[in-house]
């Protein structure tokens, strides 16, 4: 269950297929600093919001894969971070 967050630059899938809370992440993220502290936390928010990680199976090589997408596509972030919090949020949310 990959995502692709190409589909953010496509104005028709945002428009129509994507949820307020999505929409503003998007936004908050792309207008963040580089070096906020909040910018791991917020990113890995976006991909827990867009992907129901906690019904699909844990793949770590597919979470990984998703959160390197995710970093690259915004040009921000650490893969690392982003990573240790949303096995954080996985293992508290089991």
């Amino acid at each position: 269950m990959k995502y692709s967050f190409t589909k953010f630059d496509n104005k028709e899938y945002y428009k129509n297929s994507t949820t307020s809370e999505v929409k503003s992440l998007v936004y908050k993220i792309r207008n963040q600093a580089s070096n906020s502290p909040f910018l791991n936390f917020d990113i890995s928010e976006l991909i827990f919001t867009h992907l129901p990680l906690t019904k699909m199976k844990y793949n770590e090589e597919e979470l990984k894969e998703t959160i390197f997408d995710a970093t690259w596509y915004f040009r921000k972030g650490n893969e690392e971070k982003i990573f240790e919090i949303i096995t954080e949020k996985l293992k508290a949310s089991r």
